[in-house]
């Protein structure tokens, strides 16, 4: 993917509880576009006080799937609940809902090392393909980072 098909200054908000990786993302986006602006967060309580901080805009958010505090299920909610237009739903119910009629305002990334059925039920949950959550499975090269990126940000 060239640099102009993801080029502009983008708000790009990383949240991973594992320190290495999150660094590791971080790198990825600068190599991949120096005009992002990386915002980082090292779980789901960090991401909100991140959130609020640029009044609750962002163009992007990549997120861990399975964390510590609270998984990205629960941050993907509590950030779309905090956007604006969302309806009175909550949990998958309101993610799918917010997907379904692009109500959000930030596409989202979601990178998990979940497999087999595990990641089937996921995706069928999150409906993951075609409704603005690009699924990124760990382990993963620049090569699948930059075409999770490509995806989300059509």
């Amino acid at each position: 993917m060239s640099k102009e098909s993801v080029s502009g200054e983008r708000v790009v908000l990383v949240v991973e509880d594992e320190p290495l990786l999150l660094e590791q993302m971080k790198r990825m986006l600068q190599l991949i576009n120096s005009d992002f602006e990386i915002l980082t967060a090292s779980g789901y309580e960090n991401a909100l006080e991140v959130f609020e901080k640029v009044g609750r805009k962002i163009d992007l958010l990549i997120t861990n799937f399975l964390m510590i505090q609270r998984d990205g299920i629960c941050l993907i909610s509590d950030l779309l609940v905090a956007s604006p237009r969302m309806p009175q739903k909550d949990g998958v119910d309101l993610i799918v809902e917010c997907f379904k009629r692009r109500w959000t305002t930030f596409p989202v990334i979601v990178a998990s090392s979940l497999t087999g059925e595990a990641r089937s039920k996921v995706n069928e949950t999150l409906k993951m393909n075609g409704e603005g959550i690009v699924y990124l499975q760990k382990v993963y090269s620049m090569s699948d980072f930059k075409e999770a990126l490509e995806k989300a940000l059509r």
